[in-house]
């Protein structure tokens, strides 16, 4: 697929996945777009472990509430969700979210 250009949102950019993710659709030409809540990792710390975060507009915030993605550009085509807990662990303390 041809992502040049793509305008794609990417949950959870700190994660793990978020963040290849992100790299390597950058790399394809992308426009991405992100929101995270930044809870396990300080957003100035991931953004200076992992420069190219700095090229990514992020929404500081949380994926399940509604003004978090009142702040979303409109015109995004393609979503990629990887926000949640990094563990069981912490899922089993909250799992309604």
């Amino acid at each position: 697929m041809d992502w040049k250009n793509k305008k794609v949102l990417i949950t959870g950019l700190s994660g793990l996945i978020g963040s290849n993710l992100a790299k390597r659709l950058l790399s394809l030409g992308a426009q991405i777009y992100a929101i995270d809540n930044f809870s396990y990792i300080d957003i100035e710390l991931a953004r200076n472990k992992l420069k190219f975060l700095k090229e990514i507009p992020t929404i500081e915030g949380d994926a399940s509430k509604r003004e978090t993605w009142e702040k979303v550009p409109k015109d995004i085509e393609y979503v990629f969700h990887f926000a949640g807990p990094s563990s069981i662990t912490l899922y089993n303390k909250t799992p309604e979210r």
